[in-house]
């Protein structure tokens, strides 16, 4: 007769076996929402919504297992599986940018600069544990990704994403990442302003214009966070 074998000994095993289940359904969902939102099989308000629950559910729940397992490259592999697209969507941190029509909405650019202005506020209020501050570094990459998601100053904000993703919940930024990240938001929301400007006056269109702009803003020194943009419209 064969014997039965028992994943846990105790109430607290099997709760550490449900949560790991939990965890890989999760991932396996994110992968799904992402494959049906490529196939066209799901509307971007739904992407955006589902992609954004669960990614706040993982975040929660590998913050309780990371300990005992390690990375995400690290649980997948011990379980001999792969998925792609969820993993780079959960390192991203944010939902896919949405359609064009969506992002051109005075409603997206509202909320967008909101964002990075409710973030800077936290910074600077000393709110900088990464409960905190993950779901507005979220909240910013969604929105300006929508938006503009070419613009460089957003890439800095990923990437303090990614650190913060990576934080357990109690974590704080010591003073000199909380004063680089407020460098990096404020430098994003004066980038995400001339674009939002030149955008809504298609002023591509005018090179006399725009080498305006670029002389006004090269006699201010060289250092503003706008030279970036304008830099790549000589």
């Amino acid at each position: 007769m064969t014997e039965r074998v028992r994943l846990y000994n105790n109430n607290q095993e099997r709760d550490h076996f449900d949560k790991l289940a939990d965890l890989y359904s999760i991932i396996v969902a994110i992968e799904r929402v992402e494959t049906a939102y490529v196939r066209s099989n799901m509307t971007a308000a739904d992407y955006e919504k589902q992609c954004k629950m669960l990614l706040s559910k993982y975040q929660s729940l590998y913050r309780v297992l990371e300990g005992s397992i390690g990375s995400l490259t690290d649980f997948l592999y011990e379980y001999r599986s792969s998925y792609p697209t969820a993993v780079n969507r959960i390192n991203n941190g944010a939902p896919l940018g949405a359609n064009s029509s969506e992002a051109s909405s005075g409603q997206s650019i509202l909320e967008a600069g909101q964002h990075m202005i409710t973030c800077v506020d936290a910074l600077k209020m000393g709110q900088v544990s990464a409960d905190s501050l993950q779901p507005l570094f979220v909240d910013i990459v969604t929105t300006v990704s929508k938006l503009f998601p070419d613009l460089p100053e957003l890439e800095p904000i990923r990437t303090w994403l990614r650190q913060i993703n990576e934080m357990k919940a109690a974590d704080e930024l010591n003073p000199d990442q909380v004063r680089q990240a407020t460098f990096d938001v404020e430098a994003c929301y004066g980038a995400w302003g001339v674009r939002r400007i030149l955008s809504a006056l298609a002023i591509r269109k005018c090179p006399l214009f725009q080498r305006t702009v670029i002389t006004s803003l090269d006699q201010r020194g060289g250092t503003h966070p706008w030279l970036s943009l304008s830099n790549r419209l000589r």
